[in-house]
């Protein structure tokens, strides 16, 4: 499992699916080619947290959980009441969160 799909076993939503697209049931699309999900059956792709798409994924996730406060506060980026730039980055917060969360490299 890498540190992404990791990542995503611990903040995701219910029903939510870390995709294992299925090759040989592949469709082309005017976007390139889309395979279906194994498990899901969709075809959609996983999110990529180095992306800003992905930070706002990651970012409303995780504010769910019941750590955030605390990750919030072990990452230094709480200052009183606003919050530091520092973490307004999608590789700087899913690093951090990853430090966080124990998840290491595969």
């Amino acid at each position: 499992m890498t540190r992404d799909q990791q990542l995503f076993e611990k903040v995701k939503r219910d029903g939510e699916c870390w995709h294992d697209p299925d090759v040989i049931l592949a469709e082309e699309s005017y976007e390139g080619y889309f395979c279906p999900c194994v498990k899901c059956g969709k075809n959609t792709t996983n999110p990529d947290f180095t992306t800003w798409e992905g930070f706002g994924w990651l970012w409303e996730r995780a504010q769910e959980r019941a750590w955030w406060h605390e990750f919030m506060k072990k990452s230094g980026a709480v200052y009183g009441t606003a919050i530091s730039i520092s973490l307004i980055n999608p590789i700087r917060f899913r690093d951090s969160l990853m430090k966080f969360l124990g998840i290491k490299e595969d």
